[in-house]
């Protein structure tokens, strides 16, 4: 998870994960009323560390000292 506050932020973000390999731009569409959307995915790089974050926070004792420290 990505924590972004400003939309300026959002967009340094992406470029970051961009020029890491971790996220590849999927599609741009465009439609006559709407301004251009960038669709974007996760590549296999970008997959391993979320999968990584996503299994430590989903174990509760993830994190925690072991008992008796």
């Amino acid at each position: 998870m990505v924590n972004v506050g400003q939309r300026s932020s959002l967009y340094r973000t992406i470029d970051r994960l961009l020029a890491g390999g971790l996220v590849a731009v999927k599609e741009t569409e465009r439609d006559q009323l709407y301004p251009e959307r960038t669709v974007y995915e996760i590549t296999d790089a970008g997959g391993v560390p979320a999968a990584a974050r996503r299994n430590a926070s989903s174990d509760p004792a993830a994190g925690r000292p072991a008992p008796g420290r």
